[in-house]
Parts: C-alpha cells; sequence; structure tokens
C-alpha cells in the first residue's frame, strides 16, 4: 500500500489520498482505517485520529497490539489515563496470547 510508504516518508497529503482510496476499494480494511488515524495523529488531527483508531479496533475488530498501544497512547496524551491503561492492558494480552 503506496499510502504507508507516503506515512513514513512524511508526505501526509499523498498518504492521506492513498489511504483514502484504499478505504473506498474496501471499507473494512481495518490497517488503512488504522494508518489514517496514524496520518491524522502526525498532522495534529487528534480527535479525526481517535475515530480512526475506535472505528479500526472497535467496529472492524482489529485484535494488534501496535493499534492498542497507539490509541493508549494518543489517550494518555489528551489525559484520558484510564481509558489509556485498558489499551496498553489489552496490547500486553495480545502479545502475551501471540507467544504462545
Amino acid at each position: 500500500m503506496s499510502g504507508i510508504f507516503y506515512l513514513f516518508t512524511e508526505d501526509y497529503v499523498n498518504a492521506s489520498n492513498s489511504l483514502d482510496k484504499a478505504i473506498k476499494l474496501n471499507p473494512k480494511y481495518s490497517v488503512a482505517h488504522f494508518y489514517k488515524g496514524y496520518t491524522f495523529s502526525e498532522t495534529g488531527k487528534t480527535t479525526d485520529s481517535l475515530r480512526c483508531y475506535n472505528y479500526c479496533i472497535d467496529e472492524l475488530g482489529l485484535k494488534d497490539p501496535v493499534a492498542y498501544e497507539t490509541r493508549g497512547n494518543l489517550l494518555k496524551k489528551l489525559g484520558r489515563e484510564k481509558e489509556a491503561e485498558k489499551d496498553f492492558n489489552k496490547a500486553k494480552e495480545l502479545k502475551d496470547r501471540a507467544r504462545r
């Protein structure tokens, strides 16, 4: 997915456009929603970022510890410590389960 390439080269406009195309092709592509949230986060749009993270985790069922840690970090940054702690615990649980 070229959106990830653009994201990691800090070309957020092209990253966002590419991720929008991926989401349009497959609205249930949870990884595209996650990276769209990351793009929003990197450009200071925390509300939009959290919306994307919530959607890919809560609605689409993404079970990735990185997604939970990333959302937890954003929640912590927003002063929502209890919610952040839940995400950090879920990330740890997923990591522990993957090791078995």
